[in-house]
């Protein structure tokens, strides 16, 4: 199976639109906070955050007309200008990685004597760099007690934020 990429629901890895690259793997940019300390030669370290992410995609449009190619040229941009979508990026292991993202290049190119497939390559941003799940895990529990204590394990590579719903019945 290869690896799967749909922006906002539309799947660029079908009979029409087959994606060869997908350059998503590296970390996010990292900006540290220093703080020169007055006529000192070195600075004070005080906080750090992760920046902006880009994902590039790229593969090609094929057709079996020269204004089929156009019209999917036209679709494919049509899809690619829309902000603040879900990024899906799937690979062989069926595990999804979900992003809000906006194409901020889009790149079409048509070679002379390819009438009917292009090269495209889209450079997705995103403001918040890291993953969101694609699924959840629920449950209930049923306190009879005053006190209780309950204990939640979240497993991942970067701190969970989780959301914790309570409803109190009484």
């Amino acid at each position: 199976m290869a690896t799967n990429v749909t922006f906002d629901s539309i799947s660029f890895q079908r009979t029409e639109i087959v994606t060869t690259n997908i350059i998503d793997l590296q970390a996010p940019d990292r900006t540290l906070n220093l703080n020169k300390r007055g006529r000192d030669d070195f600075s004070v370290f005080t906080s750090e955050f992760f920046d902006n992410k880009a994902i590039r995609v790229e593969g090609f449009l094929t057709t079996t007309t020269v204004s089929g190619l156009r019209g999917l040229v036209d679709d494919f941009k049509q899809v690619c200008s829309r902000t603040q979508k879900n990024l899906d990026i799937t690979r062989d292991d069926n595990v999804t990685r979900r992003y809000v993202a906006t194409a901020s290049n889009i790149d079409v190119v048509t070679e002379r004597a390819e009438t009917t497939q292009a090269r495209f390559s889209v450079d997705f941003s995103l403001a918040d760099p890291f993953a969101s799940a694609t699924a959840s895990v629920s449950g209930s529990r049923t306190q009879t007690t005053p006190y209780e204590t309950q204990f939640i394990t979240v497993s991942g590579t970067y701190p969970a934020r989780p959301v914790i719903r309570m409803d109190v019945i009484s």
